[in-house]
């Protein structure tokens, strides 16, 4: 699921059951995987693994 506002800039891979916040900014080449959890306005600069959830500027986990 994508909210609303979400900039997604060239070649991106989001894999399945992911949930991205509204007002999210996502730079080209990089891969978000299944089941991710991205927060709103969070800005995306590197690839996420799966099953991570991910909030900031630059979106950082906050699993430990």
């Amino acid at each position: 699921m994508i909210g609303s506002g979400v900039v997604v800039a060239g070649y991106t891979q989001i894999g399945e059951r992911c949930y991205i916040g509204s007002k999210t900014s996502i730079i080209s080449n990089v891969t978000i995987g299944a089941g991710t959890l991205i927060g709103i306005g969070s800005n995306v600069i590197s690839s996420i693994p799966e099953n991570d959830k991910c909030v900031g500027n630059p979106a950082k986990s906050i699993l430990k």
